[in-house]
C-alpha cells in the first residue's frame, strides 16, 4: 500500500479485527473524510509503540493507541481542529 499527500483524507490504520466503528461514527458526523485500513504490522507496532494510528492528510501521526476509543467525538475534533458551532451567545452588557 502507497500513501501520498495527494490522499485528502484521515486515516485509521488498525489491526485486522479492531473495531473501528466508534472512530467512523465521529469523523461521518463532521464530515470529516476518513479511510479505513485494516492490516498486521508487527514491525509498525514495534517501531511506534502502538496497534491503531490516525494519520492526517499530510501524513502526522495525529493519535496512536492500543484499540480504538469507543467514543472518538474528542479525536475526531482533536485531529480536524473542528469545534462545536456555537449554542449561545452570551450578552455580558448588564
Amino acid at each position: 500500500m502507497c500513501i501520498t499527500q495527494a490522499d485528502a483524507d484521515f486515516l485509521l490504520i488498525t489491526g485486522p479485527d479492531d473495531d473501528t466503528l466508534g472512530v467512523e461514527a465521529a469523523f461521518k458526523k463532521i464530515r470529516a473524510p476518513l479511510k479505513v485500513v485494516h492490516r498486521d504490522e508487527e514491525r509498525v507496532r514495534e517501531v511506534y509503540g502502538a496497534s491503531v494510528f490516525l494519520l492526517r492528510p499530510d501524513l502526522h501521526i495525529a493519535w496512536r493507541g492500543e484499540r480504538c476509543p469507543e467514543d472518538a467525538t474528542e479525536l475526531a475534533a482533536l485531529a480536524t481542529g473542528w469545534q462545536p458551532p456555537a449554542r449561545a451567545q452570551l450578552n455580558l452588557a448588564s
